[in-house]
């Protein structure tokens, strides 16, 4: 046999499951220890009515965005008997347009604000002091 075969069979018998279990130098290596699990540290939301204020503008502001866009142009005319009011349409669509971008924005922003997540450290919130004046 060659060098080459040798050495991959070598390599192949080394890295078989069989030859990992047995008890030895090389079944304890680095790669084969799992490191100590950290402790994951309890998280929370930064605030949650923030969180759900920004969701509820995003989706009106997208809404408003929406229907702005697809509003055409022009004049919507009503009445009847030979009585005819128009109206023009183009103040209101860049109205819609405008007024749903700020508010999609905004929504976006308290969402980003309020569902940031930080760490619970421990606060003195649960502890009542008490003093007893009477003895």
């Amino acid at each position: 046999m060659t060098k080459q075969v040798v050495v991959a069979a070598l390599c192949l018998a080394l890295t078989t499951p069989a030859f990992a279990q047995q008890d030895g130098p090389i079944a304890r290596t680095a790669a084969t220890q799992q490191p100590a699990a950290q402790p994951i540290p309890k998280t929370r939301m930064k605030n949650s009515g923030m969180y759900v204020g920004g969701l509820v503008l995003s989706g009106v502001g997208g809404f408003m965005l929406g229907r702005g866009i697809v509003m055409e142009k022009g004049a919507v005319c009503a009445g009847g008997f030979g009585i005819v009011a128009c109206e023009e349409v183009g103040s209101s669509k860049n109205l819609l347009i405008l007024g749903g971008a700020a508010l999609a924005g905004t929504g976006i922003l308290l969402v980003a604000l309020g569902g940031k997540r930080v760490s619970v450290s421990p606060s003195l919130s649960g502890v009542t002091v008490r003093f007893n004046v009477l003895k």
